[in-house]
Order: C-alpha cells, then structure tokens, then sequence
C-alpha cells in the first residue's frame, strides 16, 4: 500500500478570543517522515473540546511555540505504517495517545513515537475512544485525589458537563456517591443520562441544606470545583470537616473565596488540579488501574459520551463555532 505524502490539517494562524473559530483555516501540508521508533496514524474522530477553544483564543495555560500550528488534542487513529525497530505496535491497530500527542490532531495523518500510544480495547466504538483521554481520565484522577471508601460521599458543580458526566459514570464503578450540582434546572437531563441523581441547583434557595438532605446526614469528604466563584464557595459550604476541594477549572474565572474559618476551625484543604500533572507523577500501576476502569467502562457501553453532531476537518469554522456554544447536549467531533 502506498503511504499518504499530504494531509488536510487544521491550522491555528492566529489567536481571537471569544471567536477562535475566526483563528483557523484548513490547509494541505506535508505528511511526516517517520523517525526511529516511530508509526504514522490514520486518524479517525476528534473531539472538539474547551481547551482546544482555549488554545486558539490563546488564553490556554500552554500554547503552540509558533503558528500556525496544528491543533487538536485529542483523538484516535489507526497504525497504517511503522518504523522497523517497532515491534509493539501492528498496522491496523486502533490506538491513542494518554500522554498526549506529538502533533495536532485535527489532521489526517501524524507521526507518533509508538512508546506513547495505547491501543484500545476490541469493543470500544473509535467515535468513544477519541474522547476518553481528557475527559474520562481527568475523572478517575480527580476521585483519586484524597483516599475514597466505597461508600463515600462527593459533591461537584458542572455535573452536565463532559468531565461531570464521566465523574458520575466513574465513581458508580468505584462505588462512590455523589452530588451534582447544576446552574439550570434544565441541564438535569443531562445528569441523568448520565446515570446520575442526586441533584442540586446551585443558587435555589436552601442549597446548603438541601445537599446535606442528599447525603443522607453522611460526610462530604471531597468537592470537585469547575467554575470557581461563588459556585466554589458552596461546594466548600457543603464539605465535611477535613474535607478537600479540587479545582480544575474556573470558568467564571472568577477567585475561589476561602474564609480563615474554613480553614481554621473546619481544617479545609484546597487544591488545584491539572491531568498533565497527575499523569507524570501518576506511578505506571496506578495509571494501569486507570486504563483497566476505564476501558472497562467504555467496553460496556457505560461510559457514554453523547455526540451532537459530526463534522469534516472542511467544515471546520462551522464545527468549532457550534462546539463553542452553550447549551449543547454532546460533543462536535471531527472526522477524518
């Protein structure tokens, strides 16, 4: 078979913020050559999520070292080619890359070393293997963040988001309880999809009680924080002395509120989170018991992903304009 020499990519030429749809084109470049311990990927599906949208506004934590650059960073492929020293891989294989991949993945063919690519499971959909590498794993790694019996309880806001949505699915498979706290009572019909119950409106009247009426009078021992702000401040109201609150995100971008009584007189911690981080301080058995969770769960069909609609890497103004807005029900993916 004869290897592909150019690919349709998503380019990222500049950074426009609130319309990053307007910071791309979509350009023919040349396909890679393969260097030692290398494969070449067919990609498949890749889905359009925050951080991607973040990247091209250029308010993202890490960004491209120039532009254009490819963007895209997650997704799933298949091995169509390999470097001779490979011998883990096989071509055909369906992988994807949990440490992040070399390039953008809004294109049709890259380059990988094949040391950083994970093939995935016969029974897992690819359309639900290109999302389970921020999402999902973000999920476990959070649950994981302060020592859990089955049992326990936790509580986070967002629970419609993609990241909430994988806590519910996560911890039901971990044995944990859990408390999701919405801004709208409409986004309910997402939470439970999701599988979930327990819900809260943050902002309604007797918040605080109401959630320790969910928890049946137990314990809160983590809050898992998305939106900083006011909302942050009332998952901490809810916390259980020695209680700890992760933040892996603030989307009001708003200052998460600490009181000195919090921390004085309830002994709360407060902690942020980045998956990046936990990956490379992860120790390879605990990122092993990850994957095993995980594409257990997707083999299953229980770790849903709702897709709203999907695109070609041709229609990508259109994709990303839609995944930028609110009140969606699922994730915009690219197909190759």
């Amino acid at each position: 078979m004869s290897l592909p020499t150019h690919r349709s990519s998503i380019l990222v030429n500049k950074y426009v913020r609130d319309k990053p749809w307007e910071a791309i084109s979509v350009e023919k470049l040349d396909v890679p050559q393969l260097e030692i311990g290398e494969v070449l990927v067919a990609m498949e599906f890749a889905p359009i999520n925050p951080s991607d949208a973040n990247v091209m506004e250029g308010v993202y934590y890490t960004l491209p070292g120039s532009l254009p650059s490819i963007v895209g960073m997650e997704g799933c492929g298949r091995v169509i080619a390999k470097e001779e020293s490979v011998t883990d891989l096989q071509i055909g294989d369906p992988v994807i890359s949990p440490a992040g991949w070399k390039w953008g993945t809004y294109t049709q063919f890259l380059t990988m070393p094949a040391c950083d690519l994970k093939v995935v499971p016969q029974g897992i959909p690819m359309q639900v293997a290109s999302t389970l590498t921020v999402n999902p794993c973000t999920a476990y790694a959070l649950l994981r963040t302060v020592p859990l019996d089955s049992g326990d309880w936790v509580i986070q806001n967002v629970a419609n988001s993609g990241v909430g949505q994988a806590v519910i699915q996560v911890a039901q498979r971990l044995g944990l309880n859990v408390i999701n706290v919405i801004r709208r009572p409409e986004a309910a019909e997402a939470v439970i999809a999701a599988g979930g119950e327990n819900i809260a409106v943050f902002g309604e009247e007797g918040f605080v009680a109401k959630v320790k009426a969910l928890a049946k009078g137990s314990p809160i021992r983590l809050a898992l924080d998305a939106v900083g702000g006011d909302n942050a401040k009332g998952l901490a109201s809810a916390l259980a002395p020695s209680g700890t609150m992760v933040t892996y995100g603030v989307m009001s971008r708003q200052p998460i509120p600490v009181s000195g009584g919090q921390l004085v007189f309830k002994d709360l911690r407060f902690v942020g989170f980045h998956l990046k981080r936990w990956l490379q301080a992860a120790a390879p058995d605990a990122q092993a018991t990850m994957w095993e969770v995980l594409f257990g769960l997707a083999a299953a069909g229980k770790l849903a992903v709702p897709i709203e609609k999907i695109y070609k890497l041709e229609e990508a103004e259109a994709a990303i304009e839609h995944a930028f807005e609110g009140g969606r029900k699922g994730k915009v993916l690219f197909a190759m």
